[in-house]
C-alpha cells in the first residue's frame, strides 16, 4: 500500500479540513493549551477522529477515562445520538469543574456524566 508522509504542511491542510465537532471545542482547545494541561490534551484532529468513529460505529454509550477539560468528551458527545451517554472519569476537582461548566455551555450536560473520582474504584462501584 502507498501512503503519504505525514508533513507539517500536509497536516495543517488535514487540520483545515477537519470538520469542528462542536462549535465550543476551539474556544476550550484554546484555553486548556494555556494551562499546564497542554501536553495532555486531544489534538483537534484526533478529537474530530474521535467524533467521525463515535459516529461510524453509531455508539449508544462511550466510556473515556480522564476528561481534563472535557475536550474530548466534547467531540465524542457531540456525535452522540439524544438518547445516548458518555460517561467520563476524572479525579481532580478543579479539572472537573471547568469541564462541568463547558458540558453545560455547550447544551451536552445532558449527555455527558462525569463522575469524580480515581477510575478503578468509579470503575468497580459501577460494576456493582
Amino acid at each position: 500500500m502507498k501512503t503519504t508522509p505525514m508533513n507539517p504542511k500536509l497536516y495543517q491542510y488535514v487540520c483545515r479540513h477537519n470538520d469542528v465537532p462542536h462549535d465550543l471545542m476551539p474556544r476550550v482547545n484554546e484555553e486548556t493549551l494555556k494551562t499546564n494541561l497542554a501536553p495532555q490534551i486531544s489534538p483537534p484532529d484526533q478529537a474530530a477522529l474521535m467524533h467521525m468513529l463515535v459516529k461510524l460505529i453509531d455508539a449508544k454509550r462511550v466510556l473515556e477515562i480522564g476528561c481534563l477539560t472535557g475536550y474530548s468528551a466534547l467531540a465524542m458527545g457531540s456525535a452522540l445520538p439524544p438518547n445516548g451517554k458518555l460517561v467520563t472519569i476524572d479525579f481532580n476537582t478543579e479539572r472537573i469543574d471547568i469541564a462541568r461548566s463547558n458540558f453545560a455551555t455547550a447544551g451536552l450536560d445532558h449527555v455527558i456524566e462525569l463522575w469524580p473520582g480515581k477510575a478503578l474504584e468509579v470503575l468497580s462501584e459501577i460494576e456493582h
